[in-house]
């Protein structure tokens, strides 16, 4: 990572360096050092610049900073403190004069995440994408019995899966639409000919079965989630739920956006069919009730959604420009594309319809992915994640033997001896070093050149700067 020099008026006070250290708790993290002037210390500049810094580290990937000050600096731990810097851990440290001294560590964490109430499971930048299989309304198939079966099938295979949560929807048709809503075309082309009331009607889920549901999710361990479309139905299953969600036509809905705000639970608002101006509303909305976290769900509405209608790109869009978690709710029926492009782009969510059968009654089947397929996603989405790595180039240590057998560097191509003088093509050159020693890089050939060696240097082996008779700079 590259320093950046402190300026104050139009003058450089001082310098900010970095280092790249081992992940802390799993996430990319920095050592910081600042150097200030003397004549500009003690006047706040410090913590000016590590604040300042932050955003341009997080731009670059980065999730932790960490400082170490000698517990003789307090002034120095002032400033990081301002800074948003806390107290991590010390040690001791020997210096080499022999005298041991007491060294501080502190941290800020500058990524997004926040743990799963009631769970150690953390959401957000560095963390696995936390994946829904929505079963919506999917487990409404027949009799008492046989929804009380399909639902408990459903939790079973989004656990089967690998999946980190499953969603229902809890709603009444009589607080969701007026009663002569009519019937719509998505309605008819999935086969449903009734009135969109009379259909909800049926479709309503019962507070008590609810509440069924999200013990047997307990008992298999797995999440138990459900989307509330009104203040009467959040307030019924917000015991089931460490978080709420807020579906894309409801996002406009000021009640429903108190009531979810008024638990301090994070929350999900997905921006289905939703201009930015009705987005910036609700986020601000919601934000003015509430500090907990919020993700944002890219959404389509449309059922199935065409792939050139996903429009991926609005996820760092959105990251960007509401500072928050960003997820997609996809109601594509490819279970591999959307997930993995979202992945890429940074969504820290997915949700997925599902259904044990696609040919099962019922509105929302046809679009839905079957079990095997909700498999064959989860196992791409956490490959994908493995792919991505942290960001930061370097040779990785599956490259190590290549970097030492086939990158190009200065090799001898005879024997030489104390005294020759290094000539390109004629006693050494740019080559793949093999098995033999690896010289140093061909950017130092110019240095090289026309220099005697002090010591042999067997034919193949690579030129060292130990080999050369001056020193080079």
């Amino acid at each position: 990572l590259p320093g950046y020099f402190i300026l104050a008026d139009g003058e450089r006070a001082g310098i900010v360096g970095f280092q790249r250290i081992a992940a802390v708790g799993g996430k990319q993290a920095v050592a910081i050092s600042i150097n200030l002037d003397p004549k500009r210390r003690s006047k706040g500049l410090g913590a000016e610049a590590l604040k300042a810094i932050q955003p341009l580290l997080k731009a670059q990937g980065v999730q932790i900073i960490l400082a170490e000050i000698q517990t003789t600096n307090p002034a120095s731990r002032k400033a990081f403190e301002k800074a948003g810097f806390k107290y991590h851990d010390q040690y001791s440290r020997l210096l080499a004069s022999g005298e041991t001294v007491v060294v501080e560590r502190l941290t800020v964490t500058i990524s997004e995440s926040f743990c799963l109430p009631g769970s150690n499971r953390a959401i957000g930048e560095g963390e696995p994408c936390f994946v829904v299989a929505e079963a919506g309304s999917n487990w409404k198939i027949g009799t008492a019995e046989e929804n009380n079966k399909t639902a408990r099938r459903l939790i079973d295979v989004a656990k089967e899966a690998g999946c980190d949560a499953v969603k229902f929807q809890t709603f009444k048709a009589k607080s969701t639409y007026v009663s002569n809503a009519g019937d719509s075309d998505y309605l008819r082309e999935s086969g449903e000919v009734r009135n969109v009331f009379d259909l909800l009607k049926e479709l309503e889920m019962p507070y008590e079965m609810v509440l069924e549901l999200a013990e047997y999710a307990r008992q298999v361990d797995i999440t138990f989630l459900t989307t509330a479309f009104s203040v009467d139905d959040l307030n019924a299953i917000d015991k089931c739920v460490p978080i709420h969600k807020i579906a894309s036509y409801e996002n406009s809905h000021l009640r429903l956006l108190q009531a979810a705000a008024a638990t301090g639970k994070p929350t999900m608002m997905s921006t289905g069919a939703s201009p930015i101006d009705e987005i910036d509303w609700s986020v601000d909305y919601f934000r003015q009730l509430s500090a907990a976290p919020l993700i944002l769900m890219q959404c389509t509405a449309a059922y199935p959604a065409p792939r050139k209608a996903l429009n991926l790109r609005t996820i760092p869009t959105l990251r960007s420009r509401y500072d928050c978690l960003v997820g997609l709710s996809d109601h594509s029926k490819d279970p591999i594309a959307a997930p993995i492009m979202a992945i890429a782009l940074g969504a820290s969510a997915l949700e997925k319809h599902f259904t044990l059968d696609n040919n099962l009654p019922g509105p929302d089947h046809q679009y839905a992915i079957e079990p095997p397929q909700l498999k064959a996603m989860m196992v791409a989405i956490r490959e994908a994640e493995e792919s991505l790595g942290d960001g930061f180039k370097q040779v990785a240590p599956e490259e190590q033997e290549l970097f030492r057998f086939a990158k190009r560097s200065l090799q001898a191509l005879v024997d030489l001896k104390p005294g020759d003088v290094l000539t390109e093509d004629k006693n050494f050159g740019i080559l793949r070093p093999g098995s033999m020693s690896k010289g140093m890089h061909p950017r130092h050939l110019a240095q090289v050149a026309g220099r005697p060696v002090k010591k042999p240097v067997a034919q193949g082996s690579g030129l060292t700067f130990d080999h050369l008779l001056d020193s080079i700079n």
